[in-house]
């Protein structure tokens, strides 16, 4: 019998390997509870008076994580996970995190504990760490 305690498992992704090994856990976390599965890629943007060759590099770094983003869900799909990908910008990354929880009615968050961006560090501040 499968337990239904988690309806929907998020992980927050920044392309480290510390997040990619955050996505197995949050897979075997939903797989287990029969529940969905979210991946969500936070991005600051930069700010509006940046130039021309920053905005077309940021267009092509947003190309390349919706590609990562479809790839990891395509691979958790085809493992039969329900699996979803959000991407979303914000000059305030965790209150845009905690708004998306809330809004998505998350049950569980999978997170590493350090990746690139250091994900805990800009949501909790450096003394949770």
């Amino acid at each position: 019998m499968v337990s239904r305690i988690y309806s929907r498992v998020l992980v927050p992704l920044d392309g480290s390997l510390a997040a990619e090994f955050a996505i197995r856990f949050a897979a075997d976390l939903a797989r287990s509870h029969d529940a969905d599965l979210l991946l969500l890629y936070l991005h600051v943007p930069p700010a509006k008076t940046a130039t021309s060759e920053i905005a077309a590099s940021e267009t092509q770094n947003r190309d390349e994580i919706t590609k990562y983003l479809a790839d990891v869900r395509k691979e958790q799909r085809d493992l039969g996970i329900r699996a979803y990908d959000y991407y979303l910008e914000s000059r305030d990354l965790a209150e845009a995190l905690f708004k998306f929880v809330d809004n998505e009615r998350v049950s569980a968050i999978v997170m590493s504990t350090q990746g690139k961006t250091g994900m805990l560090r800009w949501l909790f501040g450096s003394n949770l760490e």
